[in-house]
């Protein structure tokens, strides 16, 4: 094993309503707990995070939720979809918001993910928006 992920990012109802995938991040005292506890038994395997940008649509919790983890127990990469639970797949990520998110992140390497379909694609985000992949 070469990483764990705490994948926050999963809109499925099935993970959700058993309290994992978005629903987890949007519990940012459970997600601390969780963050805390696996840091504490992984020794040095490295710990990311993955999340969307919230719950509902336009109503963004992320930057919140990555500015408490990142003071608290700060994973060693994380990543963020900008869409929504509610979004799941269908609209187009909203990489404004990925700005935000980077400035929360403050140290940890800061990824974001979604709409991107080509190498071409790759570099352009990555030109454009304060990420690290």
């Amino acid at each position: 094993v070469d990483f764990i992920d705490v994948n926050c990012g999963c809109p499925l109802e099935l993970i959700n309503e058993k309290g994992g995938g978005c629903t987890l991040a949007s519990r940012s005292n459970k997600l601390e707990e969780v963050m805390k506890a696996m840091s504490a038994v992984m020794g040095h395997l490295p710990l990311t995070l993955k999340l969307r940008t919230g719950l509902k649509e336009n109503i963004y919790t992320a930057h919140q939720t990555i500015a408490k983890i990142v003071s608290t127990c700060p994973p060693q990469l994380i990543t963020l979809h900008p869409r929504s639970k509610e979004q799941r797949y269908t609209k187009l990520a909203d990489w404004e918001y990925t700005r935000e998110c980077s400035l929360a992140a403050a140290n940890v390497p800061f990824w974001a993910c979604g709409d991107i379909l080509s190498y071409h694609d790759y570099y352009k985000r990555l030109e454009e928006y304060p990420i690290n992949g």
